[in-house]
């Protein structure tokens, strides 16, 4: 009954945790959102990516990891996140060090220039709600903002085909359920694995009673530890060129 519950509880961490990284476009780690705005940003995001093609993701953080800055740290995000799309924004909050951080790449750098009005108003916007504390209104303002400024712009051009929106995105309810066979795939092989590791042996008192009696005699033993050697290759971090063409940029500030 144990190895069930136990089964049971890794196959619902693993569906739940699966789907969250694979569909969600919204990373709280601070806890200053409800689930109930959680959810509202989130459908937000994914509806903006699916008629624009391009990643627009939010993400608040205690602190940025140590030895990057949140100006590096947001703008290898961006790259990554948006790889597959026409360019992308990411805001990304650190709660800790009171900081923000807004960085663009590809068509998304070229529909909204960093130097241009609608940037101006969304900087602004977002940097005034986050001083009076009102981290919700900051972010759904920055989404509608950028939502708006994109509709308003022309298209990038670009010499490259429209790209496809990810199916995670397009159509969310894909990552639960893929997330969900997976999941009872992976439950079905461990049990199977089990079951054949089933013995008939019944319980013994002793661990010497396990051992046929004069069917073993050890005349010695010895352990010898030679050596060890360990080598560590990095991982590699990706610097490919980012969709739609164009450089990666940003602006922040603290609140």
């Amino acid at each position: 009954m144990r190895k069930w519950i136990v089964m049971f509880l890794a196959f619902l961490c693993f569906t739940l945790g699966f789907s969250t990284v694979w569909a969600s476009q919204v990373v709280d780690e601070s806890d200053v959102l409800t689930a109930e705005q959680e959810t509202e940003l989130n459908n937000s995001l994914s509806e903006f990516t699916s008629w624009s093609r391009q990643e627009m993701d939010i993400l608040i953080l205690p602190s940025i990891p140590r030895g990057e800055s949140i100006k590096q740290y947001s703008e290898r995000y961006v790259r990554s996140a948006s790889e597959n799309l026409d360019g992308g924004i990411v805001l990304v909050i650190a709660m800790e060090d009171r900081k923000y951080y807004i960085a663009e790449t590809g068509g998304m750098y070229q529909r909204v220039p960093l130097q241009g009005e609608a940037m101006d108003n969304i900087v602004a916007s977002t940097e005034s709600a986050l001083h009076s504390g009102d981290y919700f209104g900051a972010l759904d303002g920055f989404q509608k903002k950028v939502s708006e400024a994109v509709k308003a712009a022309p298209a990038a051009t670009s010499s490259q085909e429209t790209p496809e929106v990810p199916m995670g995105k397009k159509y969310p309810w894909i990552p639960p359920l893929a997330a969900f066979v997976m999941a009872s795939i992976m439950a079905c092989s461990v049990r199977s694995i089990l079951k054949n590791q089933m013995s008939n042996i019944s319980r013994k008192a002793d661990a010497r009673d396990y051992v046929k009696p004069d069917s073993f005699h050890l005349t010695g033993q010895q352990d010898d530890f030679l050596y060890t050697t360990t080598q560590v290759i990095p991982k590699p971090r990706h610097n490919g060129g980012n969709g739609g063409g164009g450089g990666t940029g940003g602006r922040g500030g603290s609140f």
